[in-house]
């Protein structure tokens, strides 16, 4: 996804989200750029409690379906990728999770895009935003 400098999701990719891939919930956030229309978000971030997010994403399995956009932090998006790979191997819960990720630029050389690669059977990069 080209990236413009704020992390606030476009409408029409949650329209998208929502109505198509059934999401309904973030869980990746911060009280800056979370989506009002999901009535519960997750922060990486343990201050951002006192502005209503759940924090401890990385502490439970994701299951059902959501989306994050998270900050371009390579650190952050592996722990994300590996986590909801692994979420989705310990559950009989159908679960999908949709990572909004930077542009692909230079993903071959990515921690996280070798551990997509390895789980072919649970992930895929279906689409590429503008």
């Amino acid at each position: 996804m080209e990236e413009s400098n704020t992390l606030h999701t476009p409408a029409h990719i949650l329209r998208t989200l929502t109505y198509y891939a059934m999401v309904t919930e973030e869980t990746s956030a911060s009280p800056l750029d979370y989506d009002s229309t999901f009535p519960v978000y997750w922060s990486p971030w343990t201050q951002d409690r006192v502005f209503g997010a759940n924090i401890g994403m990385f502490e439970s399995k994701f299951t059902g379906f959501s989306f994050c956009h998270l900050p371009h932090d390579d650190k952050l998006i592996y722990h994300l990728i590996i986590h909801a790979l692994s979420s989705i191997a310990n559950t009989n819960i159908p679960t999908a999770t949709f990572p909004l990720l930077p542009s692909p630029m230079g993903w071959t050389k990515k921690r996280h895009m070798h551990w997509l690669r390895c789980f072919s059977d649970h992930a895929a990069v279906p689409a590429k935003f503008s």
